[in-house]
């Protein structure tokens, strides 16, 4: 199983368990939180990351509606993303392009600041890695992104029609018209 998902309560529960794990753990556990959000902060973060990245290369960025954010889940970021949030710095998300595409990018290099909390989110899961934030998007998100109204007038829709060639009209003597007639 790649990942989990889970409610807020199931979340809540977790915690004293999960502080558990890390202080007999000698290594970093790989737990990680995957949150679909719709939060504004978090949008306006993840579209001036994508900013960041995509300058210079005359890409438009997308304007997103819905991210899904992977957070590297311990009892401490538990702990703020049940009181009063936890602001978000490298994590990384995943998004739906204007081509319909799932792509991920870093907040890292973003200059806006967000802090989420557990109600930003519209659905969770818990991972054991962070590979599966984009198959969490797809699977879970409703967002379609916003795109822009193409409009076509009839000449951009109409087919086109060969026209006949006639042959050009060939310079007549004056002599043979009158002898013709």
């Amino acid at each position: 199983m790649r990942y989990t998902t889970v409610t807020k309560q199931v979340l809540s529960s977790f915690g004293p368990t999960l502080g558990v794990l890390e202080r007999i753990n000698d290594e970093s556990l790989d737990i990680f939180l995957y949150g679909l959000s719709r939060d504004p902060g978090l949008l306006a973060k993840a579209e001036d990351a994508l900013e960041y990245f995509m300058d210079g290369e005359g890409v438009e960025v997308p304007k997103l509606t819905e991210v899904a954010v992977c957070i590297p889940l311990g009892e401490d970021i538990l702990y703020y993303l049940e009181g009063s949030g936890l602001i978000l710095r490298d994590e990384e998300f995943a998004y739906l392009s204007g081509s319909d595409a799932v792509r991920t990018n870093t907040l890292r290099f973003s200059g806006l600041q967000a802090r989420v909390a557990v109600d930003a989110f519209t659905e969770m899961a818990i991972a054991t890695s962070d590979s599966w934030i984009d198959d969490f998007l797809t699977k879970h998100g409703t967002a379609v992104p916003e795109q822009e109204e193409v409009s076509r007038d009839e000449s951009a829709t109409k087919e086109e029609k060969p026209k006949a060639s006639v042959p050009p009209p060939t310079p007549s003597n004056p002599i043979d018209n009158y002898l013709n007639s």
